[in-house]
């Protein structure tokens, strides 16, 4: 009998996506080291090791005092902190020249899922992402922070 009809659909897949990753490992942006089954973009330490600012549950936060008089704003917050040499500055490297446009999604998804949570947010109406120059949006071909706002986006509802 055929090993075809012993095993199902499912399974065949499983295999070969394990033969895929066995030959082309995907990398972890942070560390570079392979990807464990269930993890992407980061690896769980390097995920863990990302500096959230948890500024949105904060009234008064760092982001707020620096537009503070010069925008109208009800609420203004940051997801990461970012130094130079860390996995911050990786992942936005790899975003902005690598075309990694994933990378976006993925932060988005995760900062969409802690906004979900903040009680003053429940009536947003709409998210946009910042504009790119023209310049620079001929030159990557895409706004690498329009996923990120697409992401939150779906996460507000």
């Amino acid at each position: 009998m055929l090993l075809s009809k012993i095993l199902r659909p499912k399974t065949w897949i499983a295999i070969c996506n394990d033969i895929s990753n066995a030959l082309l490992p995907q990398l972890c942006f942070g560390c570079m080291k392979p990807l464990l089954k269930g993890e992407y973009i980061l690896c769980t330490t390097c995920r863990h090791e990302l500096p959230l600012t948890h500024h949105n549950f904060h009234e008064d936060n760092a982001v707020d005092r620096i537009f503070y008089g010069r925008v109208p704003l009800q609420k203004a917050a940051a997801f990461l902190f970012f130094t130079k040499h860390n996995i911050v500055q990786s992942l936005l490297h790899a975003l902005k020249y690598k075309n990694q446009e994933q990378i976006g999604d993925f932060l988005g998804m995760w900062c969409g899922a802690i906004l979900e949570k903040d009680q003053g947010l429940q009536d947003v109406d709409m998210v946009i992402p910042v504009p790119l120059h023209p310049k620079k949006l001929k030159k990557r071909g895409y706004n690498q922070v329009a996923l990120f706002a697409k992401s939150i986006a779906i996460s507000l509802h």
